[in-house]
């Protein structure tokens, strides 16, 4: 039986992570899912728990829901970390091959904040970064929060360019190593075609010009119907205007602009 390719969507949140993720669920080859949020639920805050490799039981009840949506079976939740890592590959592996697919991706952007914890007990994962200009990502991420604090959480400037400064750190780790694809948000946005071809050879795929056409039907099977943030995937693919100018006053673009030149 062929091995099943397995990738994780990283990048800071508002970075572009669900447009590359429903552009790629849409190939014929590649099975995807919502959000899992798996690895932060799995990483458990408690030290003592995390030293003796117990996982937590929001991650054990976390797999039980996604082998009950994606395999229809209950799957044996293990209480220890590196077992319940495995069930978890295992079932999206299965996932994939009962549909006839040769690759899994499963995105959740929070996992770039866990990649040395995901590393440290999972093989044969290969990543794919995404990264949006610095402005917009903070503006993407202050709008998002006012506008669905239900599901974000209200971040201040402050907040926001902190989680911004994170990510870039995380990044950082990764760029220029074998198993990490880094690309760009205004790229994708402007060649999606070339930038999806790069990435494919990176999964080892086929590019197919028809890609591009079905990737807005995937928000069906990508997100979650009170992922209200993520409509925008069903239209067209192209650069939009940067919220930056609109969304902050003069004096808050100025306080952001002289953060952000502070970590260049």
């Amino acid at each position: 039986m062929t091995a099943i390719k397995r990738l994780m969507i990283v990048g800071c949140p508002r970075s572009g992570t669900t447009l590359l993720q429903s552009i790629l669920s849409a190939h014929n080859d590649v099975f995807s899912l919502p959000e899992t949020h798996f690895y932060p639920q799995l990483c458990s805050s408690n030290p003592f728990f995390r030293y003796l490799g117990i996982s937590t039981q929001a991650a054990r009840n976390n797999l039980i829901e996604i082998g009950k949506d994606h395999l229809n079976k209950k799957i044996n939740a293990s209480l220890l970390t590196k077992r319940l890592s495995q069930s978890f590959i295992e079932t999206l592996d299965q996932a994939s091959q009962t549909r006839g697919k040769t690759t899994w991706i499963e995105k959740t952007p929070q996992n770039l904040w866990f990649l040395p914890f995901i590393k440290s007990i999972t093989k044969d994962i290969s990543f794919i970064h995404i990264e949006r200009e610095p402005k917009d990502v903070i503006a993407s991420i202050h709008y998002a929060s006012t506008k669905h604090p239900e599901s974000w959480g209200y971040q201040n400037i402050d907040h926001c360019i902190s989680l911004y400064k994170e990510s870039k750190i995380f990044n950082d780790q990764y760029r220029n190593t074998g198993s990490h694809y880094f690309c760009k948000y205004e790229e994708l946005a402007s060649d999606p075609s070339e930038v999806i071809k790069c990435i494919l050879r990176f999964c080892k795929l086929e590019f197919y010009e028809d890609l591009l056409l079905e990737y807005k039907d995937s928000r069906n099977f990508i997100s979650r119907e009170s992922d209200l943030w993520t409509i925008g995937i069903s239209s067209e693919i192209k650069l939009q205007e940067s919220r930056f100018y609109k969304h902050f006053s003069e004096e808050d673009q100025n306080y952001i602009l002289k953060k952000l030149n502070k970590l260049s």
